[in-house]
């Protein structure tokens, strides 16, 4: 794996995980 796909992975998970986070506070 390189860097580039572990930032776009990790990219991907955090805004996830933000916008689960965001959805629940609704």
């Amino acid at each position: 794996m390189t860097q580039q796909t572990f930032q776009t992975e990790v990219s991907q998970l955090l805004h996830l995980i933000v916008h689960s986070l965001y959805s629940q506070k609704e």
